[in-house]
C-alpha cells in the first residue's frame, strides 16, 4: 500500500479495513513513507508494517481547508527527498519528472 499524505483528517490517518471475522489482509503489505499530521489517530493496521512514516507538519505553502490553496511543499518541508519510487508516477501533477533531488518528494508535487 502506497499513499502520501493523510492531513488534518478527523479520523484515522492510515487505516486497514477488514470485514469482521474475515483475514482479507496479507501480512506482507507495508505501508511505507506516508506523512500524516493533525489526524485523529496515527496509522492503525491489521497486519504487516508501516515505515518511513512522518508525523510532522508537511509545511505546504498555502493550505486551505475548502481545497483551494497552493499544495506544492515550503523548501524546509520534511516530506521532500522522503519518497519512494516503487509504483511512483514519473512526473509529479504538473508534469515535472520525477525525482528532482535525492529521491521522490511526497506527496502530488516535486520541490524544485
Amino acid at each position: 500500500m502506497y499513499f502520501r499524505f493523510r492531513y488534518n483528517n478527523p479520523g484515522v490517518s492510515i487505516i486497514q479495513y477488514c470485514y469482521s471475522g474475515v483475514n482479507c489482509i496479507g501480512t506482507g503489505n507495508i505501508t511505507a513513507n506516508n506523512l500524516v499530521y493533525g489526524n485523529g489517530r496515527g496509522i492503525s493496521l491489521r497486519t504487516g508494517t508501516a515505515t518511513g512514516t512522518i508525523a510532522l507538519n508537511p509545511l505546504f505553502v498555502n493550505y486551505q481547508a475548502n481545497g483551494t490553496g497552493n499544495y506544492r511543499l515550503q523548501s524546509s518541508s520534511p516530506a521532500i527527498d522522503k519518497g519512494l519510487a516503487a509504483s511512483a508516477p514519473t512526473t509529479d501533477i504538473d508534469y515535472y519528472a520525477r525525482p528532482r533531488g535525492a529521491a521522490h518528494d511526497i506527496g502530488a508535487y516535486e520541490s524544485f
